[in-house]
């Protein structure tokens, strides 16, 4: 996707040291792709209708995006992303937060 933006002759490569600079992360290349789906990996259910589907509390129903689930066919990789972007927002018992909180 970066080709498109930056040209075709662009070489973009995730080796990235982003992590490891001045705070001495090693954070590896998998924990950032999985960042990278942060608010897509799921979408608000609908109905035949196309309404959005309620629980009986009256909260929406989310379900995993298609593409999210093509991406990671593995119910247990897409468990790492979500539990991986729970972690860096804080929402995340569980897990830690591996970067430090930017406070927004």
């Amino acid at each position: 996707m970066a080709n498109a933006f930056a040209g075709e002759d662009t070489n973009f490569d995730l080796d990235i040291e982003v992590g490891n600079i001045d705070d001495g992360y090693n954070i590896s290349n998998q924990y950032y792709t999985d960042l990278a789906w942060g608010g897509l990996t799921d979408w608000r259910k609908r109905d035949a209708n196309g309404n959005i589907v309620k629980d009986s509390h009256g909260n929406t129903v989310y379900e995993e995006t298609d593409w999210f689930k093509k991406a990671y066919p593995k119910a247990s990789d897409r468990a790492r992303v979500k539990n991986n972007l729970a972690a860096e927002q804080g929402l995340s018992n569980t897990n830690k937060q591996k970067g430090r909180n930017g406070g927004c």
